[in-house]
């Protein structure tokens, strides 16, 4: 010790006196930088997990709504254009709807697909009950049932846009990745086409998904070939 510094000695001496305590500080020291390694790691698997969640639904190069609806006449001519790759159409619209006569109306997305059993571009899954949605009812978003405290089973009170009441029961669910109530939107129902029309809807479409020919997941080349 004779050739220790004095400064030296005294941070020995302190840190030999108060063992417990520099112990306590290491082990937290320790902590810290494990439980930062364990957050950085479960960041990158999480976004990788994300990321191919998403292309896994076959995600499009361009959304486009449109302010008047369009038939399938309209998306095959789509997609015959040389930069197009996919074109897929789907319905959107939003009705009330309660659980019980008694209840509050509230909002629901209803989608439309054309073909359930055809689907190209963002993929719509099954989970559980009925696939695809039978006549006269409707498929709930796994997240959105839970959202509308209901379950497989239940039926739902639809209030039309003339103003007539459906009563649909819930066939089943499925997982659609963009669809979530409780990131701000509604929750989401599926239905068939004849569906829409017994709902007093027209069979057509307000939405047309694109997919581009070449990398889909460049953006500049998107925004240069997406019609």
């Amino acid at each position: 010790m004779k050739f220790i510094r004095p400064r030296w000695r005294k941070v020995v001496r302190d840190i030999w006196r108060n063992r417990a305590r520099t112990v306590l500080v290491v082990l937290s020291i320790a902590v810290g930088v494990f439980a930062i390694g364990m957050i950085a790691g479960t960041r990158v698997v999480l976004s990788r997990a994300a990321n191919e969640s998403w292309l896994a639904t076959n995600p499009p190069s361009a959304l486009l709504f449109t302010d008047e609806n369009f038939d399938q006449d309209q998306v095959e001519v789509v997609r015959s254009m040389r930069v197009v790759a996919e074109a897929e159409a789907w319905r959107q619209l939003t009705l009330s709807f309660k659980l019980t006569p008694d209840a509050e109306w509230r909002s629901l997305d209803l989608i439309v697909l054309p073909d359930y059993n055809d689907m190209r571009i963002s993929i719509v899954r099954p989970e559980r009950g009925a696939w695809p949605p039978p006549k006269h009812q409707l498929l709930i978003e796994r997240a959105s049932l839970d959202f509308m405290q209901a379950s497989v089973g239940d039926s739902v009170i639809i209030k039309t846009t003339e103003d007539k009441e459906r009563l649909l029961p819930i066939a089943g669910t499925v997982y659609h990745l963009y669809a979530s109530p409780y990131l701000g939107g509604n929750p989401t129902g599926y239905i068939t086409l004849d569906t829409l029309e017994w709902l007093g809807e027209t069979r057509d479409f307000n939405q047309l998904k694109i997919l581009a020919t070449g990398d889909r997941l460049d953006r500049d080349h998107n925004q240069d070939n997406v019609p």
